[in-house]
């Protein structure tokens, strides 16, 4: 959700940093475990009960779409044990971010934690090494 406040606001800062952000609404819809019930339906179907209708109301949250008008430097926060936004998500918002930066000197970072250290989607905060990456990337705009 950084993303859309940051382009709302139409300015973009000094440096962004992401925590565990995912490509779209609609991707996460697709792989949270609170839609498994949809699952079980024809996919066609699905997408057409769900995903249209979110895409139809404007809450697609298109992050990929969006991160092209990201002109400072990026840095991507992940663990690959996230069990709410998955690791895939955040991959594929760095991809897109990396892919549209190709032509300009804008950087963009991706940086994964490891799994099995019990930082999932929202403790990435506990990380000892996290302090360090952040002061750098601020300092630097890069690692």
């Amino acid at each position: 959700m950084g993303l859309l406040f940051v382009l709302y606001a139409g300015s973009c800062p000094h440096r962004l940093v992401l925590e565990a952000p995912f490509s779209s609404a609609i991707d996460v819809v697709t792989v949270h475990p609170l839609s498994s019930p949809y699952w079980y339906i024809p996919r066609h179907l699905f997408e057409k009960v769900v995903l249209d209708a979110m895409d139809d109301q404007g809450i697609s949250f298109n992050s990929v779409e969006r991160i092209v008008n990201v002109t400072c430097p990026l840095m991507i926060l992940h663990a690959k044990d996230d069990n709410i936004v998955p690791f895939s998500l955040g991959e594929k918002l760095y991809k897109a971010a990396k892919k549209s930066c190709e032509s300009s000197t804008r950087s963009v970072h991706f940086v994964e934690f490891e799994s099995g250290k019990g930082y999932y989607h929202k403790h990435l905060h506990l990380a000892p090494e996290l302090p360090d990456i952040v002061r750098k990337f601020v300092r630097d705009g890069g690692l």
